[in-house]
């Protein structure tokens, strides 16, 4: 059963949530009530004013009116992205919003992403990995053992046993001569990550090259994370294993710190999480509480809480009681760190275009709400 709460003065707002009503989905506003009524068996969020829905266990695509633009059809699909769509029957394709392969089903599997970054998809066709651009053209044939997605106009690809860097002409601009690490190298903020073979030490230690390919900050760190905002988190020493009060091993990592682009520590804090910024601000873990910093590297939310995800629309879900678990309680703050809408859920979603999805548990299964940034519930559900 769903409850639905409605209000006035949002007529001009455009847009829509999936929603669930008996066993049939369909699509609300902002104020709860349903513009696209529950019929269908799945539904999802919308992209590039399309929505992937269910029809049976088939899957295909309404548009903002909730008219089936492309039937359902597919055994899966993904969401639209520079203008296509993955479209899956037993091998992968790409369709417009028409419903017309732009790129034909041929491909036996993705890079685990069925989105377009920088107009390119890697796709992998008898074992060797290449790209295909958005106008549905074969831009890189496959050739690499293993590709990563474009970013700042270069990808890494994997040849021989080593990484290099092409761009989407597939000229190789960085030879491949990096050790292969244990995830995608790509750039940010002019910069990438990667692995080298400290032969001193006999070990691997990551720094960050340009796209030249020279090491502007010389390999040094066991962890070293993407640039954002100028900054970005690094570890020198290794985790170590240990002894709790249960007396059981486990493996903590060392804790680290913060750098600027010279590679020059910018503070004296040290983390043991820091995530992407996101409005300004990053959350940061120290021992067991997260905060947030500003993008000076400044502690600005001190760590109180025992789970945090990023900010949106101002606002952040946070967790306090129970550890980092499923029975703290979520909240969310805004960016001084002020609660402005208590924890009560138990677990909490970032806002998009004005609500949140919130879930508390039951005796039995629990009730999805979304909420709006008063913390009212507009729509509600038991699942």
């Amino acid at each position: 059963m769903m409850a639905i709460i409605s209000c006035t003065g949002h007529n001009d707002y455009k847009a829509l949530f999936p929603a669930k009503c008996g066993d049939k989905w369909g699509y609300i506003n902002i104020c709860g009530e349903f513009v696209i009524k529950p019929q269908f068996d799945c539904a999802f969020e919308f992209s590039e004013g399309m929505a992937r829905v269910c029809v049976g266990d088939k899957e295909g695509f309404i548009n903002t009116k909730g008219e089936l633009v492309i039937n359902p059809q597919y055994d899966n699909v993904g969401d639209f992205s520079e203008g296509l769509a993955l479209a899956e029957n037993d091998l992968f394709g790409f369709i417009d919003k028409k419903g017309a392969f732009v790129i034909d089903q041929v491909f036996d599997r993705l890079i685990d992403r069925d989105v377009f970054s920088e107009g390119m998809i890697p796709v992998r066709n008898n074992g060797k990995y290449g790209y295909y651009d958005n106008k549905g053209k074969m831009a890189i044939i496959p050739q690499f053992d293993h590709v990563g997605g474009f970013s700042e106009g270069l990808a890494s690809v994997l040849k021989n046993g080593k990484i290099g860097f092409i761009d989407k002409e597939g000229k190789m601009i960085i030879d491949p001569h990096f050790p292969c690490g244990p995830y995608d190298y790509f750039f940010s903020d002019g910069l990438a990550s990667v692995q080298f073979y400290d032969t001193i030490n006999g070990c691997y230690k990551y720094g960050y090259i340009n796209k030249e390919g020279t090491f502007v900050i010389k390999p040094q760190y066991s962890e070293a994370y993407p640039f954002s905002e100028g900054i970005a988190f690094v570890r020198e020493d290794e985790g170590r294993n240990i002894q709790g009060s249960d007396n059981v091993f486990r493996y903590v990592k060392a804790k680290g710190y913060l750098i600027n682009k010279e590679g020059k520590r910018i503070n004296d804090f040290q983390f043991d999480e820091v995530g992407r910024f996101s409005e300004g601000l990053a959350c940061v873990r120290i021992d067991d509480k997260y905060g947030y910093i500003d993008t000076r590297g400044d502690l600005v939310i001190e760590p109180q809480f025992d789970v945090a995800r990023d900010f949106s629309e101002g606002l952040a879900a946070v967790g306090v009681g129970g550890g980092y678990n499923s029975k703290s309680k979520k909240g969310y703050i805004n960016t001084k760190g002020k609660f402005v809408i208590n924890p009560q859920y138990n677990s909490a979603y970032p806002f998009i275009n004005g609500l949140a999805q919130v879930v508390i548990d039951k005796e039995i299964g629990c009730r999805i709400c979304y909420i709006n940034k008063n913390g009212n519930v507009v729509a509600e559900w038991d699942q």
